[in-house]
């Protein structure tokens, strides 16, 4: 298992359905998304938003509501591309 998430903090009816590494960090970051929002360190994180999770905790790595996404819509999957000769259309501003 290459992380619990459990033992981190994560509540078991909160699901994490997608798991991704942040390339190039150390500590490792974790980029994660939920099956359904949550209450997590006292932030709730719909299951549109993308979650990092490192040594120093949770933050929101991607805010869906901010971008344009209907609340709705549940990311289920993620990739974070170390390349960065990726097509424009791929990257997300912030």
């Amino acid at each position: 298992m290459e992380l619990d998430g459990s033992a981190i903090g994560i509540p078991p009816e909160a699901d994490v359905d997608a798991i991704s590494i942040l390339p190039n960090t150390m500590p490792l970051t974790y980029i994660l998304s939920l099956r359904s929002a949550n209450l997590i360190g006292g932030s709730l994180y719909d299951d549109s938003d993308l979650i990092a999770y490192s040594v120093g905790g949770f933050s929101k790595f991607f805010d869906a509501a901010a971008n344009g996404i209907p609340p709705e819509v549940n990311i289920n999957a993620v990739e974070i591309l170390g390349r960065t000769d990726v097509p424009d259309w791929m990257h997300i501003n912030r």
